[in-house]
């Protein structure tokens, strides 16, 4: 693949579907994967290799409802 590719992680086998909706390119359902500290790090050392950055967005409290949508 060449180019972004998006990971959602999620806690819910449902959210499969919802995710490739939102443009995932891959998905994790980190309930059934482990994801302990050694996959952290190895996580993050993937990350800084290919030079990857996450994506967060700060939201007020009185639009999580909204944010969460």
């Amino acid at each position: 693949m060449t180019g972004l590719g998006t990971v959602a992680l999620t806690r819910g086998a449902g959210e499969a579907d919802f995710a490739g909706q939102r443009g995932a390119h891959h998905y994790i359902h980190s309930t059934a994967h482990p994801l302990g500290d050694a996959h952290t790090q190895d996580t993050m050392a993937f990350s800084a290799l290919r030079g990857t950055r996450p994506t967060a967005e700060t939201v007020p409290l009185d639009r999580t409802e909204e944010a969460y949508r």
